[in-house]
This record gives C-alpha cells, sequence and structure tokens, in this order.
C-alpha cells in the first residue's frame, strides 16, 4: 500500500533524489555555500535542499545538474533507478 506523502516534503523518493544531488556536489567538489551562489541563490538555498526542507521543479534540477557539470538526464536516470520500490 503507497503511502500518502500529499504536502508533506520529506518521503522516500525524495529522499532518494537529495541523496542522488549532494553526492554530485560533493563528488564536484563544492560546498553548499559554493554551489548556491553559483546559482545566484541565497547561502542557505542548497543547505534547505539537502535537509529536505525544500523541494525543486524540473528547471532547477535542471539548473543544478548544470552548475555540477553532470548530465541531468543520466542523473535523472539514476533517480529513476534507485527510487523504485519507494
Amino acid at each position: 500500500m503507497a503511502t500518502n506523502f500529499v504536502g508533506s516534503l520529506r518521503s522516500p523518493e525524495n529522499d532518494v533524489l537529495i541523496r542522488i544531488l549532494r553526492d554530485a556536489r560533493q563528488s564536484a567538489g563544492l560546498s553548499q555555500v559554493q554551489l548556491s551562489t553559483m546559482l545566484g541563490q541565497s547561502p542557505t538555498y542548497i543547505v534547505k535542499i539537502e535537509r529536505g526542507t525544500r523541494r525543486i521543479d524540473l528547471v532547477e534540477f535542471v539548473r543544478l545538474t548544470e552548475k555540477l557539470g553532470v548530465d541531468a538526464e543520466q542523473l535523472f536516470r539514476l533517480y529513476l533507478t534507485e527510487s523504485k520500490g519507494h
């Protein structure tokens, strides 16, 4: 039975996305503040995403992957694979 997470920022699927994005940021050698600055956002922007208190939309996802120097499609496929069954 699926759990209804409507209205909630936390879900197993979102946790998978957060981990994938955090791993990509760390692999790029960037701090949360550095990546936030590169995106023209406040220093807490990435902190909030990685804590799960702020969700991102598709446009933000693509912008993040561009700044991280990773392929958005490849990262999305990784997300789809790793979030199956949640």
